[in-house]
């Protein structure tokens, strides 16, 4: 349980949640707990150099996504990736992503000028 932690879901969290949800094999969860360990490690190291250049790219970040999503299709049988990718719609929405506003019904993204190129 996370508690009153914010923040994303630990790896573990998330491959315990993928156990459960999408039934994975034990060689399905040792791959997958390793792509997302080193995803975790991607994106943290991205965010500090966001940090301390104050200039995140998120087309990099989007392409990171991407290709984790890809590394999970070949690990997961074809029923595991549409539950997946439900799972992930169903948490893009209750976290405000995806176009779908967030509580109160404020758009969460950005509206300055860099987001209109």
């Amino acid at each position: 349980m996370r508690g009153d932690r914010r923040g994303p879901p630990t790896v573990e969290e998330q491959v315990s949640r993928m156990m459960t949800e999408l039934m994975l094999t034990p060689a399905q969860v040792t791959r997958v707990r390793a792509l997302m360990t080193a995803q975790r490690a991607m994106v943290d190291s991205m965010h500090a150099k966001a940090r301390a250049s104050h200039d995140g790219d998120r087309r990099t970040m989007d392409a990171m996504r991407d290709n984790m999503q890809k590394s999970l299709d070949d690990v997961l049988t074809p029923e595991q990736r549409t539950k997946h990718r439900a799972m992930m719609q169903s948490h893009r929405g209750r976290m405000g992503h995806g176009g779908t506003p967030r509580r109160g019904g404020a758009d969460h993204r950005r509206s300055d000028s860099r987001d209109r190129r």
